[in-house]
């Protein structure tokens, strides 16, 4: 009987361990395909229209994971906040949004992008994973951005 109860609890052991392992790689895997935290993001289209190519600071957006806060400028003034992310309904939150108040010389979208920071509440990714959108409800995107590099 001993013999029989010893075998019975290495296959439940067993059976649980790969059940764990199994799960775990599901969850990678989905989480990797739809992550937009600590990645540089170019915005390339804000309220529907193209960014210009004369903004001497490239505008973009980056998400801290380990902080919860959002980074970004529009080309001229950092602005700073925090983030909340839902990944199962894609939904983001940015709030306390702070911004420097440099004197811009230059073009820029600084003002634009706060606002739409401000109203956002979800968020989409393309299929290969390079292209970001920002919205508010069920409208069109506020905010395009492209998968960049830092510079």
């Amino acid at each position: 009987m001993k013999k029989h109860f010893k075998y019975l609890i290495i296959i439940v052991l067993t059976v649980g361990m790969v059940a764990s392992c199994t799960s775990k790689k599901a969850t990678v895997t989905a989480a990797a395909s739809d992550e937009i935290a600590d990645k540089y993001w170019k915005l390339v289209e804000l309220n529907g229209l193209s960014i210009s190519a004369e903004i001497a600071q490239t505008p973009y957006i980056m998400f801290n994971q380990s902080t919860g806060t959002v980074s970004s400028t529009g080309g001229c003034n950092q602005t700073m906040g925090n983030y909340t992310l839902d990944k199962a309904a894609k939904r983001v939150k940015i709030t306390a949004l702070v911004t420097t108040q440099k004197a811009c010389m230059s073009e820029n979208v600084d003002e634009q992008l706060s606002k739409v920071l401000q109203s956002v509440d979800n968020y989409s990714i393309s299929a290969d994973g390079k292209t970001l959108l920002l919205n508010r409800l069920r409208m069109a995107p506020l905010a395009v951005f492209e998968l960049g590099e830092l510079k």
